[in-house]
């Protein structure tokens, strides 16, 4: 009973202050030349493909991974360990996505999410952030406490930290697609 409260704590003060961080861009920008549109003169930096030449999405892992963002009932009987294997399927597309493959992403998310009713948008909107805390978590765990609730949940596998550029660019992703479907 301690550990849930516990770890409700450190999801909800995950939450507050991953909310608290500007991302900004890393995308590099020069005015355009004559004859150029202005989407010709982005470039991608710091090791990022352009969606052309990045790897095909892995599309079945992504819908595994949003059907357990989708399903993880918050507030449960066993929603800790629902989240942590809603988290560990993320991580799993997360291994093989690659931050070149970011416009692929968005989109298929955002189709993922347009195929859900209002409540199932509503419902995925709510376990999205708690998910996303516990995976952050999972990747930064250095006590073993992650691995014990991984271990709890059935999940006898570990992530390595090296992991969080490509878990921070696919949340990013699926961040902004569930962003525009509230607007919309």
């Amino acid at each position: 009973m301690k550990f849930g409260r516990i770890f409700i704590c450190v999801c909800m003060a995950a939450v507050v202050w991953s909310g608290c961080q500007g991302q900004v861009g890393n995308r590099v920008s020069r005015p355009p030349l004559p004859g150029e549109s202005e989407t010709s003169v982005t470039a991608p930096t710091d090791g990022e493909q352009s969606g052309a030449d990045a790897a095909p999405l892995q599309e079945e892992l992504l819908t595994a991974a949003l059907d357990g963002i989708l399903n993880c009932e918050q507030g449960t009987a066993g929603s800790s360990l629902k989240t942590a294997a809603a988290a560990a399927g993320f991580l799993d597309f997360a291994e093989g996505y690659d931050p070149g493959q970011a416009a692929q992403l968005k989109e298929a998310a955002s189709a993922y999410l347009s195929g859900l009713d209002e409540a199932g948008r509503e419902r995925f909107g709510i376990n999205f952030p708690a998910v996303m805390v516990s995976a952050g978590w999972i990747l930064e765990d250095e006590t073993g406490q992650a691995a014990a609730l991984l271990s709890d949940a059935g999940i006898a596998k570990a992530y390595d930290a090296q992991l969080l550029d490509a878990f921070d660019s696919a949340k990013t992703q699926v961040e902004e697609a569930l962003a525009s479907l509230e607007q919309s």
